[in-house]
């Protein structure tokens, strides 16, 4: 929540407002055009609800269309009061960093209420979760970057920025996660010996090789994620 206590789809959504009087479909082309979707939680019954609800603060103002009239083409304008607001929140989102105490640095400052094993096992899964998150953000950001050289167009700097600034700080986590776990596995022993200690050697035969079990063999590939060619 910015400063001026809009949610961060006001803010994009009155954002897209103010570069010049929109459809309400044109909006929600712009938001999908520019890979924003992934990065807002608005959905289309949303959306409107958040048009409606930018309109009654009287920062944007609706018209119908004269030649196409309809609901469908209904054209929305910013007005000065919400040029006002949205450069004021722009302006308080870019000058605040990130916060330290979002819900994984807190679980980091409180992993001491878990054994080894269950922080261990938290940890593998964070980081599972976290390359995939990477994996789509990197797609959806070469998607975004051919469908502009498709066009013959040239990258909104805004568009650029955010993917870009997502992947370094998702990629950085990634780094400090791959070390903090290699740590974690020296200070606590007993996590590699169980991992050994799942191998069931006595039982092995022609037909039975000892694996690790399935979810601890997946996350422990992904310890170390290659890097991209």
């Amino acid at each position: 929540m910015s400063g001026s206590m809009l949610s961060d789809a006001e803010v994009t959504i009155l954002s897209l407002v103010a570069e010049g009087p929109r459809y309400g479909s044109e909006i929600e082309e712009v938001i999908a055009k520019r890979g924003l979707r992934e990065w807002l939680i608005v959905g289309s019954v949303s959306f409107y609800y958040i048009l409606d609800r930018l309109e009654q603060q009287t920062l944007i103002t609706r018209r119908l269309d004269p030649v196409l009239p309809g609901p469908a083409h209904t054209v929305f304008q910013i007005t000065d009061a919400g040029r006002g607001v949205v450069q004021t929140a722009v302006s308080d989102l870019l000058r605040q960093p990130r916060s330290l105490a979002d819900s994984f640095a807190i679980g980091l400052a409180n992993i001491g209420a878990l054994k080894p094993q269950q922080a261990y096992r938290a940890l593998l899964q964070h980081h599972e979760m976290l390359t995939h998150r990477l994996q789509m953000a990197e797609t959806l950001w070469a998607r975004h970057q051919e469908a502009v050289q498709a066009a013959q167009e040239s990258h909104s700097e805004g568009v650029q920025a955010l993917y870009t600034h997502g992947i370094a700080v998702m990629q950085a986590e990634l780094d400090w996660l791959n070390g903090f776990i290699e740590e974690w596995r020296v200070r606590h022993p007993a996590v590699a010996r169980e991992e050994t200690s799942e191998i069931d050697t006595s039982a092995t035969t022609p037909l039975h090789h000892p694996t690790l079990k399935a979810d601890e063999g997946k996350q422990l590939q992904k310890i170390k994620r290659p890097k991209a060619e």
